[in-house]
């Protein structure tokens, strides 16, 4: 029983992911995740809204271990706007160890729209002192550029975010802030 209930949470996690990175509008599971799930119809994770979803899924019982499935929900708080609830997740989470650095990344990008600007960007440079291909750290570090109007900078992190696969992995979002800001 707990097994599938973590297999429910982690494949919710993905799809969730997934969804928010695309803007899908007709719920469709893209086929690398379909093919991952074949039992699960595309249509079992749709909800109202988006933070419907997020909500709904926030409150599983995720395993206190899966590091991946607490670390994607915050990301999805993120994506929201709703930088107090993804706080909440990664300060539970108690962030010290170097191992995860999408999750110092996440966490770093809340700090500083919450208000703790310098450490928030330190937290996005040690996750890339952890990993250097981490796309995600060059894509919020290019928001950040974007608000702070310092275009030069934040073009950079968008080419950096484009050559380590970041469309790819993720979706097009990048691509959107290149177009929008590198032309």
């Amino acid at each position: 029983m707990a097994s599938a209930f973590l297999f429910l949470a982690r494949m919710a996690s993905s799809v969730l992911m997934w969804h928010f990175q695309t803007l899908a509008t007709d719920g469709a599971i893209p086929s690398r995740f379909a093919s991952r799930f074949p039992e699960m119809p595309s249509s079992s994770l749709r909800c109202n809204s988006m933070s419907e979803a997020v909500d709904a899924f926030a409150t599983l019982k995720i395993d206190s271990t899966d590091i991946t499935a607490k670390t994607n929900l915050g990301f999805c708080y993120i994506l929201l706007k709703q930088y107090k609830k993804a706080n909440d997740i990664y300060t539970k989470l108690n962030i010290t160890s170097e191992s995860h650095p999408y999750m110092l990344s996440n966490y770093g990008f809340v700090q500083y729209k919450m208000g703790k600007k310098i450490e928030g960007l330190d937290n996005i440079y040690r996750s890339l002192k952890i990993l250097e291909n981490n796309a995600f750290a060059h894509r919020y570090l290019a928001e950040i550029s974007i608000e702070e109007k310092d275009l030069e900078s934040a073009c950079y992190h968008i080419n950096k975010s484009l050559k380590l696969g970041y469309t790819s992995e993720y979706g097009n979002y990048v691509e959107t802030l290149q177009k929008k800001y590198c032309q």
